[in-house]
């Protein structure tokens, strides 16, 4: 019986005895949230650094299969052979005889022939 007396006093003070340990002030409870808030601020930045880092990540991917199709492309400009040199220019003869005319009729002319590939 004393032992039960014992023990039933000791969970009533450990019940309703005040604990240092368990009670904190307003300050250390300010201090807390604070503290909470600037990892939930930590945290937010971590997540748009990592964002940021995924999309400069997906960036350089594009700029080196850029760089790659731009060296493709120079590989095949130097390996096609040259343009051909232009064809010497011809002189022909053309004959204007019955055709009205203005000038020497030996006069020579230059013929430019001009495309438009559009």
């Amino acid at each position: 019986m004393k032992k039960l007396a014992a023990v039933a006093a000791l969970a009533a003070l450990t019940l309703f005895y005040p604990q240092a340990g368990l009670s904190q002030s307003s300050e250390e409870l300010k201090a807390l949230r604070e503290e909470i808030e600037a990892l939930k601020e930590s945290q937010k930045i971590s997540q748009e650094r990592r964002l940021l880092e995924r999309d400069i990540d997906a960036l350089q991917d594009g700029q080196r299969a850029l760089q790659k199709d731009l060296q493709d492309i120079k590989t095949l400009l130097q390996a096609r052979p040259a343009a051909a040199p232009s064809a010497e220019p011809q002189n022909a003869v053309l004959t204007v005889d019955g055709a009205p005319s203005k000038g020497e009729k030996t006069a020579k002319l230059t013929l430019v022939e001009f495309t438009d590939f559009q």
